[in-house]
């Protein structure tokens, strides 16, 4: 059995979320976006105040920066996620060009330094930042947006073609559709197991 579909079997048996599985990713991607999107829902009904919101927010993202560093035990990492020349010089090689070709207050020695000393906390705040600008999520689509993460974090190349879709099924739910090389669709929403 080849080293991915091993880790799988045993994360399914051990009643853990694999790390390297897209459809896993997607799903804890789109169960963090839901909850950026509860705050930022809280934070408008006045629920939250602007401190309260900031500080649940960078909660939120160290929760998912941990989980990607293979620190969360309900989530099986592989080494990919753990040794630090692997995910960590992906999402370098991938974020800097993309952040040295924007606006000059990205490119500042401060911001830089932050993420080359922690790419994932980066990638983690990146994501969830944007996933709350509701401009950004029409512009791009959120299959496209989630898709784009995927491939980030799992080193995925854009021709390889992902096996889900994402859509919102209602304001502050977003379901992910595994799409089965068979006739047949299997639906994982994006609750907690």
């Amino acid at each position: 059995m080849p080293m991915g579909l091993g880790y799988l079997a045993a994360a399914e048996r051990l009643g853990l979320i694999y790390l390297a599985d897209t459809v896993g990713m997607a799903l804890l991607l789109c169960r963090f976006a839901e909850q950026a999107g509860q705050l930022v829902a809280d934070r408008d009904s006045g629920f939250l105040n602007a401190i309260q919101f900031d500080k649940a927010l960078d909660e939120l993202i160290d929760r998912l920066a941990d989980i990607l560093r293979g620190a969360n035990p309900r989530y099986m990492a592989t080494p990919w996620f753990t040794d630090p020349g692997q995910l960590q010089q992906s999402i370098l090689d991938d974020l800097v060009p993309d952040y040295l070709n924007m606006a000059d207050y990205v490119n500042t020695p401060d911001f830089l330094a932050r993420l080359k000393a922690d790419p994932i906390h980066e990638y983690a705040l990146n994501f969830l930042t944007t996933v709350i600008e509701p401009d950004w999520l029409e512009y791009t689509g959120l299959n496209d947006f989630i898709s784009n993460y995927v491939r980030g974090a799992l080193n995925i190349p854009v021709q390889v073609p992902l096996p889900f879709d994402a859509e919102f099924t209602s304001s502050m739910s977003i379901r992910v559709i595994r799409r089965p090389p068979a006739a047949t669709e299997a639906e994982a929403d994006c609750a907690e197991s």
